[in-house]
């Protein structure tokens, strides 16, 4: 069995996405954002660092981890750890209070055509649709086979 995990991600609820379009996010965000070092506030992020702003995930080194956003997977890549900051210790960056970071392994982040419901329900069967909470599904070998086949489609 592989674990895999949907991280939802939403326009209205992140600022940064505002007004972006699924592409904008996927090109800007993911190919451009998570594989460069960046600096605000005189804080550095290091590549393949996601910021959260409320909850983080629970998940293991090396889980699939899949991008959700207007119904859809977007986006893909391989978890690496996460750390949730202590209260006193949350990053502030232009005003917005983050409570932790997702490391993924730069190399893995990919974009592709997003996947949609009825794509996700022909590769597992149990998957009940899109909704703004994260999924946990362990995987058979072909499932992942053919998730794996469809990302790199």
């Amino acid at each position: 069995m592989k674990r895999v995990r949907i991280l939802p991600m939403s326009h209205l609820d992140d600022q940064d996405f505002k007004d972006m379009s699924i592409e904008e996010v996927q090109n800007n965000f993911f190919m451009h954002d998570l594989k460069i070092i960046r600096e605000f506030d005189n804080v550095i992020i290091p590549r393949g660092t996601y910021l959260f702003k409320s909850a983080g995930i629970n998940s293991d080194d090396g889980d699939l981890i899949l991008f959700q956003m207007d119904g859809m997977i977007i986006a893909s890549a391989i978890y690496q750890l996460s750390i949730t900051y202590p209260a006193t210790r949350r990053k502030v960056i232009d005003g917005v209070t983050y409570k932790g970071e997702i490391f993924f392994y730069e190399d893995t982040i990919k974009i592709f055509e997003p996947i949609t419901l009825d794509e996700m329900i022909e590769i597992i069967p149990e998957f009940k649709g899109f909704k703004q909470s994260k999924y946990d599904f362990n995987l058979t070998d072909e499932q992942y086979c053919l998730l794996e086949k469809r990302i790199n489609k």
